[in-house]
């Protein structure tokens, strides 16, 4: 089998792994009943809550806030790059128009899948230069 279509396999194999069992669960990643983007998805870990809460700031004002009481307090600096938020805001905004209201929250679902599965590239490159193959 030629090399880079076993790697599109195995990245398409990661991404089935990191994303079917949150959805194939008794409990799925989304809750009805809530009454904003925070409480309507259930994410992994408080991390990924402040994430969104720096992605919801970020969608609201158009800049990224560099003092949040939620990390560091009481301080409030954020030591973080955008990065990671900028991206978010830039797929949730152009999927809004399909998902509606909700679509930061399966931005924040989905993409930290879609850059565990993207890891398989370079680690695959790296072992490759490693052992000369």
């Amino acid at each position: 089998m030629n090399n880079k279509l076993l790697l599109i396999v195995f990245f398409i194999l990661t991404l089935l792994i990191l994303t079917v069992p949150m959805f194939a669960s008794e409990s799925p990643p989304f809750n009805p009943d809530g009454n904003s983007v925070g409480t309507r998805f259930y994410l992994f870990g408080p991390d990924a809550y402040f994430n969104m809460e720096s992605c919801e700031s970020m969608l609201e004002d158009g800049e990224y806030e560099e003092y949040n009481t939620l990390l560091n307090y009481p301080i409030g600096e954020n030591s973080r790059p955008p990065l990671f938020t900028t991206i978010a805001v830039g797929v949730t905004l152009l999927v809004e128009p399909i998902l509606g209201d909700d679509a930061l929250g399966w931005v924040m679902l989905i993409l930290p899948s879609i850059y565990g599965a993207l890891l398989i590239f370079p680690i695959y490159y790296l072992g490759k230069e490693i052992f000369n193959e």
